[in-house]
């Protein structure tokens, strides 16, 4: 018997906060490329994570993937690292267990080529998504940031951050910026700093797990879902660098949809993702970002 677990790691909403443009008091540190490397913690249970090993499960779930930000003053864009993508995690991992062979795939992993775009001067992003095979366009305006700086400080690759920390419904970020590079942008979408993000940590309000019980003839599984993983961006190299015309640009290609359309069909395909690996008796764990 093939048990095949799908976790959907799909940022939904990924909070496009992006800041006004600044003049910069350093135009040397105006301009670049930062590459980013995110660590998720995914968490995993119920019968699929009582086949695996101890090992198994710890390198389900601790997934590492690499993003870069090209940035200047006027505009960003995040997006897949090349150079960096034979490092990521796999998006699809099989393992034996108890008799059962487990096919792991992860929606929405390193494999897609998602970019984000911000064009300060307009206030406008363009967001562009992969999801379950299909590509999907969000253009809208940037939402508005309600940062906290706090006092806390720390140094990352030699540059000195300060904390700043925002409440949302579901998640808590938590950010550490710079002012020593003048440019009020980040990873992922979020900004309205004075000073770029280097760090950037997404933290999910406790929420009660949900567990259903199906019997399927041998004894019958466990289906757990949980709301979000763990997530932590850090900066792992800044080059400072005159951009190639064209270097930043707009992605184009997908089906134009606005966030709530886009938010629509993820919930739907999920709902039916659940439903149909619960009738085939197998188990299910839906993780969103």
């Amino acid at each position: 018997m093939k048990t095949v677990l799908t976790i959907a790691l799909v940022a939904l909403f990924p909070l496009v906060t992006l800041a006004q443009e600044n003049t910069p008091k350093n135009p040397s540190k105006n301009e670049g490329k930062i590459v980013f490397t995110t660590k998720s913690k995914v968490k995993l249970s119920g019968s699929i994570a009582d086949m695996l090993s101890k090992e198994q499960l710890e390198k389900l779930q601790n997934r590492v993937t690499h993003k870069e930000l090209l940035f200047n003053n006027k505009e960003s864009v995040y997006k897949k690292h090349e150079a960096k993508k034979e490092d990521d995690t796999p998006s699809e991992q099989q393992f034996s267990g108890a008799g059962t062979n487990v096919v792991i795939k992860f929606a929405g992993g390193a494999a897609n080529d998602d970019q984000l775009y911000y064009n300060i001067e307009e206030n406008q992003v363009v967001d562009m998504r992969t999801f379950m095979g299909r590509r999907f366009l969000i253009k809208d305006e940037a939402s508005k940031a309600t940062w906290k700086i706090k006092g806390d400080s720390k140094k990352i690759l030699g540059y000195d951050c300060k904390k700043a920390v925002m409440e949302k419904e579901k998640v808590t970020v938590e950010a550490w910026f710079t002012m020593q590079i003048p440019v009020a942008s980040g990873p992922a979408g979020y900004g309205q700093l004075p000073g770029m993000i280097l760090e950037l940590k997404r933290i999910p309000k406790p929420t009660k797990d949900k567990e259903e019980k199906k019997d399927d003839g041998n004894g019958g599984v466990r289906i757990s879902s949980t709301s979000s993983a763990v997530t932590t961006t850090t900066a792992t190299k800044i080059n400072f660098e005159s951009l190639a015309k064209g270097a930043i640009v707009p992605p184009k290609k997908g089906k134009k949809v606005t966030r709530k359309q886009f938010k629509k069909i993820v919930d739907k395909k999920m709902k039916e993702m659940k439903e149909m690996y619960r009738n085939k008796g197998g188990g299910i764990r839906i993780e969103r970002n």
